[in-house]
């Protein structure tokens, strides 16, 4: 993430507290090319306010098709670790409350590691754009992967639908319509429109 732009978005952070920010997760990159693969980009969480939109992720991997692989074999593993744990708790069901509070206490773990927020920040996939330098932005569908939304600013991004992560139905009719998030690119069109006039 650029350190200036950081350090201006965490000054309006501090000097506006109250702002409200849209959140949702979803796949995102600096990328020249327009999306193919959306597997190919970090998940994280966009986080759009009145300036800024922002990405964060803990995914380190380089965006491309090993990070793609990766997390297919993340899935088939998870899968089958899921089922050898629905198992382990049929044959005995005490391990389930165990299982929970050792998953419990990771998640809070990390959560209150005192540098989380600091290693997101710093997470070379993260990025933050100031929505007033945003030159360019269109919205468009992949027919096999999902909406993903183009910002053109100095840098080229794209923020993609992660259709796996939401509901179906609405994810089914965001796609077909190609109206995912429209009120996030509602909101930037209208900074871009006030910019270029």
């Amino acid at each position: 993430m650029n350190k200036e732009t950081l350090e201006e978005f965490l000054k309006y952070c501090t000097e506006n507290p109250n702002v409200k920010f849209q959140q949702f997760v979803a796949r995102a990159a600096q990328d020249d090319k327009l999306p193919t693969t959306y597997y190919h980009y970090p998940r994280g969480v966009v986080s759009v306010c009145p300036e800024y939109l922002i990405f964060l992720t803990s995914v380190e991997d380089t965006p491309g098709q090993s990070l793609m692989i990766k997390g297919m074999i993340h899935e088939v593993t998870g899968t089958f670790e899921a089922v050898w744990k629905i198992k382990e708790w049929a044959e005995d069901p005490s391990s389930i409350a165990k299982d929970a509070i050792s998953l419990i206490k990771k998640i809070f773990e990390s959560e209150n590691d005192p540098r989380f927020f600091e290693k997101l920040l710093l997470n070379k996939n993260s990025f933050c754009i100031p929505l007033k330098k945003i030159k360019t932005l269109k919205r468009e569908r992949v027919f096999t992967q999902g909406v993903y939304i183009r910002l053109e600013a100095k840098e080229k991004y794209n923020v993609c639908q992660d259709m796996n992560y939401e509901h179906p139905i609405p994810a089914t009719i965001s796609w077909a319509s190609v109206k995912w998030r429209n009120d996030v690119y509602s909101m930037i069109e209208n900074i871009c429109c006030k910019q270029s006039k």
